[in-house]
């Protein structure tokens, strides 16, 4: 056997060890007022650390940090003062280490603030950036492909609103920046960044006039160029972008929302792009989703099969609010669309994806007082939270169109160190579902289970229930699809055999999908007779 046949071998346990049981949990965090999440980063423990803002701990917000474990027990909860602050974003910069950014004051002005803190929360180092006499505030931080991190953010002078990018060593030390004003308007935000394979970066937000539009910054890696661009609709409004996704092919996939007008009123949009925006073919595709009140996404990932999910707020199919939670695949086909909460005022904030095809999503809910939930589930779960839905789809691709605004470049930052005093916080945790944990299903309970796993190419399906319209796919670990089948009725004990005899050796995914939704997927090694 040789070596690559070994790592494949490896490879595929380390994946099938880690898919498990079927753990799903729906918790609350509460404190004594309003405590809100704004991010979920996982730690290197299998448990996650949810940031945002308290004012639970003193008379103004101020930055907060909750650990839990993978199970979402409490490890630490932390406030960080002085007050008036909060974090929009958080990156781990190295196992155990994690970089936090938003604002707060320093010197009676609001400033972007940056500060890092080790596994129990105790912080490293903080820092504060912006201009005198001008509010800043950090929206977004990555780590860079070269191990840098990137800062996006805006700031307020003299009634302009303006964006920033700003690239540190894992200290905070400022290594390049841009602050750019917009030649066509002084009202522009960037709210997500992310890095393209090339190095350079691709920012996201809006640029408000008559009506937002969304606002797209190319700086190169460097930050010595930006290159502005507005994504619009004509005399309509065109959106705001809230989320940044890169795909596998070097586009991006940008979510938000958007105002379409007459009984749908706010609508979900997703569009991907190729980030260069030079042609109008670069405009892949453009759709909205909505019922009849107000749907929003804030947050994009993608999954280790290749497919999106994200997450907003709906008021469509209620009184209040709703989060919502949706996967769908590259061209924007809507796989699953979920309702996430019961009753009270609910707003999904941020959610990631974990190892076992699992997902941490968290958010705000709200009766008297703002509290903090987190849910770790399969996305096509409809227990407990998870509610099916249905939304209202439209291909807007041709109503998009692009320009070019051109902008003017300033590179004038004040950079202090400052003190952030780390509090401990005491917070109840209550179950939101009866049962907390579900029993590992077991292959006779299962959609469909493969044999032989591994695989020489014959690959058997046995089929737990019966279904009709089926489509049956194979993808890579890429998320890339290969082969595919179309199957009108399945039976209950049926088996269905595949031929992928053509496939190399590797680790594939097979999807099991009705209706265009992503039912169940399994994983499989193909083994070739020539790689013994």
């Amino acid at each position: 056997m040789n070596r690559y046949m070994l790592f494949i071998i490896i490879f595929y346990l380390l994946l099938t060890s880690k898919a498990g049981g079927q753990s799903i949990f729906e918790k609350k965090y509460s404190a004594s007022t309003n405590d809100m999440v704004t991010r979920i980063i996982t730690t290197h423990e299998g448990g996650a650390i949810l940031s945002g803002k308290s004012n639970s701990f003193s008379l103004n917000d101020n930055h907060f940090l909750l650990k839990v474990d993978s199970m979402g027990m409490v490890k630490w909860a932390k406030w960080y003062g002085p007050g008036n602050a909060g974090i929009n974003s958080i990156t781990a910069i190295s196992s155990g280490k994690y970089v936090c950014a938003g604002y707060g004051p320093e010197n009676n002005f609001t400033k972007a603030i940056l500060f890092c803190v080790d596994t129990q929360g105790s912080t490293l180092w903080s820092k504060a950036y912006n201009t005198l006499g001008s509010y800043w505030e950090a929206t977004d931080i990555i780590m860079g492909l070269d191990n840098k991190l990137v800062m996006a953010g805006y700031a307020v002078e003299s009634g302009d609103i303006n964006p920033f990018i700003c690239k540190l060593d894992t200290n905070g030390n400022v290594l390049a920046f841009r602050y750019d004003k917009s030649i066509s308007s002084a009202n522009n935000k960037i709210f997500a960044i992310c890095q393209l394979p090339d190095s350079s970066y691709f920012g996201v937000g809006e640029i408000e006039g008559t009506q937002p539009n969304i606002y797209c910054i190319a700086p190169n890696k460097n930050l010595i160029s930006v290159n502005p661009k507005i994504i619009s609709r004509g005399n309509l409004p065109g959106g705001r972008a809230r989320a940044i996704q890169l795909t596998n092919g070097g586009d991006v996939i940008i979510a938000g929302e958007v105002n379409v007008g007459g009984t749908n009123g706010i609508d979900i949009l997703l569009m991907k792009i190729n980030p260069l925006l030079q042609n109008s073919s670069h405009i892949k595709w453009v759709k909205t989703f909505g019922g009849t009140g107000t749907d929003l996404l804030v947050s994009l990932k993608r999954r280790s099969t290749g497919d999106y999910i994200a997450c907003g707020k709906s008021n469509s199919y209620g009184n209040s609010y709703q989060g919502i939670l949706i996967e769908f695949d590259s061209l924007g086909n809507i796989l699953l669309a979920r309702q996430v909460g019961q009753g009270a005022d609910e707003a999904c904030q941020d959610i990631t994806e974990i190892p076992g095809g699992q997902t941490f999503i968290t958010g705000i809910t709200s009766t008297t007082q703002d509290d903090i939930f987190l849910s770790r589930i399969h996305p096509h779960d409809t227990t407990c939270w998870m509610i099916p839905l249905t939304f209202s789809v439209t291909d807007r691709t041709s109503e998009y169109s692009f320009s070019s605004p051109g902008a003017t470049s300033q590179s004038f930052y004040l950079t202090t160190n400052i003190v952030l005093n780390d509090n401990l916080a005491t917070i109840s945790e209550n179950d939101l579902c009866p049962t907390t944990t579900l029993p590992i299903i077991s292959l006779t309970d299962k959609i469909m289970s493969i044999s032989p796993n591994p695989s020489f190419g014959n690959i058997q399906l046995q089929i737990g229930r019966s279904f009709s319209k089926i489509t049956l796919r194979i993808g890579n670990v890429f998320g890339q699809p290969i082969l595919h089948w179309e199957i009108p009725v399945v039976e209950e004990g049926e088996t269905i055999s595949l031929q992928g005899k053509d496939l190399p050796t590797g680790i594939y995914f097979v999807h099991f999908l009705q209706h265009n939704q992503l039912i169940a997927t399994e994983k499989i090694m193909i083994i070739r007779d020539n790689d013994y």
